[in-house]
């Protein structure tokens, strides 16, 4: 056994330098499809494949035709096109779907960890967090392919050094009021035992806030601070009133207490103050007039606000560093020694002595990434789209290197000596000279394109009722219509795709008409997610089966839920995407209406059946969604 070791560990050391990434490429898209450059701009993979990935590990995944494979730096497939989907290599693995089913795969393409797990988060070499197709995680050994925790959490939190958050998922059959929490190492001990508190709060420098309530009373309990070992540091009676507030941060945390007033029978409670405390939960700092409000310590600074409701910089024995007042800040405070702060003058960068290393110059600072920042400024309305602003970057000495030109920026900043960035609606790299080493060049054709992706589409079929008479903000929305259409199906509701039209989907995509009428003699009710309609286009897959592949997307808000109706003798129209994808099959629209003797109860209608291309991951796959604020409800 020992010789075999010997053996096997060379060998892999040959497959881990022969995908070893030599040089940097980067991906670019041209004329709709993916390619790749080095840092000097030229193309050294032409952009032939329809999706792919960065380069990880000296390998990229990239869909050719309907497929994903793996393929080099010289653009050779090193395995081949055989997977729905695929994500990147790391740390040697990757993770593939066939059929919709995750596998983790080294990089011959054997499979390196058995069972189905939708996803993998690394911990470090040898230990990761995986997720079951149920949502369910644990945490695996990599090399022994042993579960070291059970998948049985409903999440695992970021490990903060060994150790991270734990929580069970939430039962409505049990007496339990909260969900269990804990607190897990990475070999499955324990370190808080589940149900201990209700709340643990995320770990930082090693700290966390804790809360249990009292039994039977929500409102009231206590707050406990605790180490990475569960060692209760110090722990205070809390209510709705005073609290611990937030985190702690280089040892300094907040107590909030708020101002009581008593009168005759009510109580009422103002804006209070805050108490800072350390570790031994002993009060260090408190509100005043001329000083509140800290920030969270970083680098040993923290700023506080005056009674001009300006910002002054202090140290960690609450001590006025400088004299400056800055009338902003910058989110995050100091990070590695510097600050983006806002003067009467604009925008600009402090290190922790309060010195200005980036004057106050600029109409506003993004970000500081490695040795640069970003900046913004709103162009003129005269010379411009009103409103519309452009960024720039400079390096930490306060030099301008490139002027704001720049649509929008990866956020992470330079990789691997490149930036990529948008200019006049076109994908750019620029390097750390300013200057643009490549740019997506001008479409030759302008006709419109097919739709070939690989992931479900998210619902589209927004409908809204007849308007009330003067209400005119709704006559703009896509509200029922007298029917004039020969042909359409008598006395019945009904689902028409007319494949002898070519429309425009979403601006730029081919499409084509599809109208739902009611030739019914009653008013017919659809249940609807702001003013979505239940109605997927399905296709038959492989097996022969019917398929949604578009999905309409959960909301958390209970006012995007609620009803539309639909006349005798009415319809709605929209415009439908003419897939392009691999394989040759049969569509059909399936809509979901109320029924008029069971309102509690859905009934189903289809389309007539046309034929489509569909690419396998459309059956399963939904591509990352993030809500851009509270007004966006949707989570998927």
């Amino acid at each position: 056994m020992r010789k075999m070791k010997m053996l096997t560990i060379p060998f892999l050391l040959v497959v881990n330098f022969i995908y070893a990434q030599t040089h940097p490429l980067f991906k670019i898209t041209q004329y709709d499809k993916i390619g790749y450059i080095n840092n000097r701009g030229q193309t050294v993979i032409k952009p032939v494949f329809l999706n792919g990935s960065d380069f990880s590990e000296g390998l990229a995944a990239v869909r050719k035709d309907g497929m994903y494979g793996f393929i080099d730096q010289t653009g050779r497939f090193v395995l081949p096109p055989q997977y729905d989907y695929a994500q990147p290599f790391s740390r040697g693995t990757a993770i593939v779907y066939q059929d919709g089913r995750p596998s983790l795969i080294n990089k011959t393409g054997q499979i390196s960890i058995p069972g189905a797990y939708g996803e993998l988060v690394y911990i470090d070499d040898s230990k990761a967090i995986v997720t079951t197709t149920t949502a369910k995680r644990g945490i695996i050994d990599l090399h022994t392919k042993q579960l070291l925790v059970d998948t049985v959490f409903e999440t695992i939190d970021t490990f903060d050094g060994d150790i991270a958050i734990v929580k069970m998922p939430f039962s409505i059959k049990t007496d339990d009021r909260y969900p269990k929490t804990g607190v897990v190492d990475y070999t499955g001990k324990m370190v808080v035992p589940l149900g201990k508190y209700d709340e643990i709060r995320p770990f930082t420098d090693g700290i966390a806030v804790t809360h249990k309530h009292a039994k039977g009373d929500k409102a009231r309990g206590a707050d406990a601070v605790i180490d990475v070992n569960g060692n209760v540091l110090f722990s205070k009676p809390s209510d709705y009133t005073t609290h611990i507030d937030g985190s702690f941060h280089e040892g300094i945390g907040r107590i909030y207490s708020p101002k009581i007033k008593q009168e005759a029978n009510a109580t009422t409670y103002s804006k209070g103050e805050y108490s800072y405390i350390n570790l031994e939960g002993e009060v260090v700092f408190r509100d005043g007039p001329d000083c509140n409000a800290l920030t969270p310590f970083a680098n040993g600074r923290t700023f506080a606000s005056n009674r001009r409701n300006h910002y002054i910089l202090l140290d960690r024995s609450f001590k006025r560093v400088g004299q400056e007042e800055f009338t902003g800040l910058g989110e995050g405070g100091f990070m590695n020694g510097l600050a983006i702060v806002r003067n009467k003058n604009g925008h600009g960068i402090i290190d922790t002595t309060g010195r200005f290393v980036v004057a106050a110059n600029y109409e506003d600072i993004y970000a500081i990434t490695g040795n640069h920042f970003f900046f913004s400024e709103t162009q003129d309305a005269h010379e411009v789209d009103e409103d519309k602003v452009l960024y720039g970057f400079g390096d930490l000495k306060g030099h301008v290197i490139m002027k704001p030109q720049m649509d929008h920026f990866d956020r992470r900043g330079f990789r691997d000596g490149l930036l990529m960035a948008g200019i006049n609606g076109k994908l750019t790299y620029v390097n750390k000279q300013g200057e643009i080493v490549w740019q997506e060049s001008e479409r030759k054709t302008h006709g419109l394109k097919p739709l070939n992706i690989d992931y479900m589409n998210r619902g589209y079929f927004k409908a809204y009722s007849t308007p009330e008479r003067g209400d005119e903000d709704y006559r703009a929305h896509n509200i029922p219509k007298q029917i004039t259409t020969p042909g359409l199906p008598d006395n019945k509701l009904a689902v028409t795709i007319d494949t002898t039209r070519i429309d425009t989907f979403q601006q730029q995509f081919a499409g084509m008409p599809l109208f739902i009428s009611n030739t019914t003699r009653d008013t017919v009710r659809f249940n609807a997610q702001d003013h979505l309609l239940y109605m997927t286009l399905q296709a038959l897959d492989a097996k022969g089966q019917w398929r949604d592949i578009e999905y309409l997307p959960n909301s958390w808000c209970g006012n995007s839920y609620h009803q539309v109706e639909l006349e005798p003798n009415a319809g709605w129209g929209f415009i439908i995407p003419a897939y392009q994808g691999e394989n040759t099959t049969l569509m059909r629209a399936k809509l979901l209406y109320i029924d008029k003797d069971d309102p509690k109860k859905s009934k189903v209608v289809y389309s007539n059946e046309i034929r489509a291309g569909v690419n396998p991951a459309q059956f399963w796959n939904k591509a990352a969604y993030y809500p851009d604020g509270i007004m966006n409800p949707y989570v998927d």
